[in-house]
Order: C-alpha cells, then structure tokens, then sequence
C-alpha cells in the first residue's frame, strides 16, 4: 500500500450523544487499511456500546483521564500513557 498523507481537517468529525470521533486512517480515507486510527473524545462518565472491529485493528491511546476497554467480557483500566491493541474481530 503506498503512503498517504492525510489533512485531518479535511476530515468531517462524527458526533454522538457519548462524544466524538475523527477517523484519520478508515476504510473511507485510505484504501484498505489493516489498522484504524481515529481521533476519540469520550465525554465524562459516557462511553459507547459494544462493537465490531472485522477489517482492521485499532491501537487505544489515552492522553487524559481514565477508563475500561472491554473485550470478550475481560475489562482493562487504561490511565494516560497506557495503550491498548484491539485485534480485529466479530463478537457473536
């Protein structure tokens, strides 16, 4: 796959109740990526619904604040610095 330089403020930002995502390397930017990388803002106390990852990995950052990732009902406490990968998948 050749690089590609990608403007994110080219990109439109999605908005939701819980907060707001920036894809910056997606399907719909780059062609056939094997890892996701977006932009995430949770808002305080908020968090999203259970999903499916099923054509790319995604590496989790967090630069401020605290959370829990969660996959096959296992939790992981994530603090600033801390980092996680999320294998692509589909959960039944």
């Amino acid at each position: 796959m050749p690089s590609k330089l990608v403007d994110p403020k080219m990109i439109p930002t999605q908005t939701f109740d819980w907060g707001l995502i920036k894809p910056l390397v997606a399907k719909a930017n780059t062609h056939n990526p094997a890892m996701s990388m977006l932009h995430v803002v949770l808002l305080p106390g908020k968090g999203h619904t259970r999903h499916n990852h099923p054509d790319a990995d995604e590496i989790l950052y967090i630069l401020a604040g605290h959370g829990e990732q969660t996959r096959g009902g296992a939790g992981k406490n994530g603090r600033p610095g801390a980092s996680l990968k999320a294998q692509s998948f589909n959960f039944r």
